[in-house]
């Protein structure tokens, strides 16, 4: 069970970080190649995520898949907001923009709803085990 929480922590950080990584990247490289990074960042996920899996359970991949989003998404607003005051005036709880193209955005009501629906897994997970 301490395992499964510090864990948790550790994805949280992540995709905290993750999302900070990718507002420095986005915000020194605004105009996109014709390849498309966010696969390479997918993948990277995908690898990190199935460790986690590995350790726990496959429902473990569901929540921190549902966690990934709010927590990432909402750094990475945050990050570019304070890099550059024009964009993502609402920070943590903005919207993704009209021009990513990132292979999956989630508007905020969305990223929230993940969340819950991620807590509510956990939460169920940690009273089986």
């Amino acid at each position: 069970m301490i395992a499964l929480i510090l864990y948790t922590i550790v994805w949280i950080l992540y995709s905290i970080v993750e999302g900070v990584r990718e507002a420095y990247y986005f915000d020194n490289f605004p105009r996109p190649t014709k390849f498309n990074i966010h696969i390479i960042f997918m993948l990277q996920r995908i690898l990190v995520l199935m460790y986690a899996v590995d350790v726990f359970h496959w429902t473990i991949g569901i929540v921190y898949a549902c966690f990934f989003p709010f927590f990432h998404d909402g750094a990475y607003y945050f990050t570019r907001h304070m890099l550059n005051k024009g964009v993502y005036a609402k920070g943590f709880w903005d919207q993704p923009s009209k021009s990513s193209t990132a292979l999956m955005d989630f508007p905020t009501w969305m990223r929230i709803l993940l969340l819950g629906c991620g807590v509510i897994i956990l939460t169920a997970i940690m009273i089986v085990w």
